[in-house]
């Protein structure tokens, strides 16, 4: 508990810093952005826990910063989408976000450019896949092996017309 509070002002030095990058870059107008992709919208993109993530936040209003990251990685790099589009696209989703943190999270994943396995990354985030049956029904009835990569089931087990990946 004592090295906690090294944990708390890291993030509060981080806060600060967003609203500096904030405050020397023009946010983008939510009203005015070129709309996403419809598949990601309705979190159709065919990786399930990118997916999950999106439907979840449409649900809630809310997605943990760790599916935030991976989200924007996979916009920004995997369909190679301007991050302004996701940017104004999760500031009209998200409720209470704060918009220089949402700038500053979006910009980093698309500096990011380490490659992300991200059936790996849902292994690790959701071992037992419990948030993906959770978002994506269609793929509830697959087993923990094959939940994070549908793509993968033979040919006789149904996903329920669940998509194949629309980039990698």
């Amino acid at each position: 508990m004592a090295n906690r509070h090294f944990e708390w002002l890291d993030k509060l030095i981080f806060r600060d810093y967003c609203y500096q990058l904030a405050y020397h870059r023009r946010l983008p107008e939510t009203t005015d952005a070129v709309p996403v992709r419809e598949y990601w919208r309705l979190g159709q993109t065919g990786v399930p826990i990118i997916d999950a993530s999106i439907r979840g936040l449409e649900a809630t209003g809310y997605l943990h910063p760790v599916l935030q990251q991976l989200c924007a990685h996979y916009f920004c790099h995997a369909l190679n989408l301007n991050p302004n589009q996701g940017i104004a696209w999760t500031a009209s989703v998200q409720t209470g976000t704060d918009p220089a943190l949402n700038q500053a999270n979006w910009h980093l994943a698309a500096q990011d450019t380490a490659t992300v396995r991200y059936a790996h990354r849902s292994h690790q985030i959701d071992p037992d896949g419990s948030y993906i049956r959770s978002y994506v029904p269609e793929l509830a009835h697959l087993p923990s092996t094959l939940i994070h990569t549908p793509w993968a089931a033979a040919d006789d087990i149904d996903t329920h017309g669940y998509p194949f990946p629309k980039a990698v």
